[in-house]
């Protein structure tokens, strides 16, 4: 019934946080894992899967899978103008250990019921994200064919991999390729400047993770990796201050991270100068515990903020 996908299947202590790696715009490895054409806003890939099969159907799409823990992208979305779509949630077994959400780059966050999910689109960049523990189930999503709206797989989901035409290790080797191996880091020391401003990738003995619009709360121990906790675009030079809360643990770094070039740490309050262009705020830790909130203060005339 099931296919093993490569990326999927891999043990939590390689990965799998890598969250957001396939496009916050001009990421490099966003630019390596747009979809047909789109690069939607950063993707998830906090998670897991025991076994998945990921697949386009009629009007839609399905996912079925066993053993889904984390976070993760399931579709890319891209509205050439402003649109209103139906989007058709149907779960095999009803259940509160599953939940599907709309995210866009203006700040629209919305989870999607089961049945229909009437939703006005700008023109933009969304993607649609689904969060489990430890969940088996199907879910089938289905829309109107609307040539103003283009919604695809994820790279995660479609990696391109042709058993025919390429061995198996090609695709792991180019999804990989900009991940964090958590097994290699050792102390803060082995947490590289190159790690955070070009790889992610995190791994937790236990974690529990949530936001309310953009107030992110983190609940964790064993945390080794680079964990991404916020998209920033900025239109113009600005400022932005986030207000950490909470038990910082010694083995623990919030870092700001400015157009792929800059790294800056973050302290509670503090007021950073954020230039133009893409940014991101990551967690970096080595075997780190803590309880944390984080809740960023800016200018939403000039920027948009997303959790990561």
């Amino acid at each position: 019934m099931f296919k093993k996908i490569v990326i999927l299947a891999v043990s939590l202590s390689l990965c799998i946080g890598f969250s957001g790696c396939a496009a916050d715009k001009n990421n490099n490895r966003n630019q390596s894992k747009s979809i047909g054409g789109i690069e939607p806003l950063g993707d998830e890939v906090n998670f897991c899967f025991d076994e998945v099969e990921a697949k386009e159907i009629s009007n839609g799409f399905a996912l079925e899978y066993e053993g889904f823990d984390g976070t993760c992208t399931w579709l890319g979305l891209e509205a050439s103008c402003a649109t209103k779509e139906v989007f058709t949630v149907a779960i095999g077994e009803a259940s509160d250990d599953v939940k599907l959400s709309l995210l866009g780059s203006d700040g629209i966050s919305k989870e999607l019921s089961i049945g229909e999910n009437e939703i006005d689109l700008e023109s933009g960049k969304y993607k649609i994200n689904i969060e489990g523990k430890r969940s088996s189930n199907k879910i089938e999503l289905t829309f109107e064919k609307n040539p103003a709206l283009n919604v695809q797989l994820s790279a995660y989901f479609n990696m391109g991999y042709n058993p025919h035409e390429s061995a198996p290790e090609d695709g792991f080797g180019n999804l990989f390729k900009n991940s964090i191996n958590t097994d290699d880091i050792k102390s803060m020391d082995d947490i590289t400047d190159d790690m955070l401003l070009n790889k992610e990738g995190a791994y937790f003995d236990h974690s529990e993770i949530g936001n309310d619009g953009e107030c992110l709360t983190l609940n964790f121990e064993g945390f080794t990796g680079v964990y991404k906790c916020y998209d920033i675009q900025a239109k113009e030079d600005s400022y932005i201050t986030v207000n950490i809360k909470g038990a910082m643990d010694k083995n623990l770094r919030v870092v700001l991270v400015q157009n792929q070039k800059m790294l800056q740490d973050i302290g509670d309050g503090q007021k950073i100068a954020l230039n133009q262009g893409t940014s991101k705020i990551v967690l970096c830790g080595c075997k780190a515990k803590g309880e944390l909130t984080l809740s960023p203060t800016y200018d939403e005339k000039i920027c948009s903020v997303l959790v990561g």
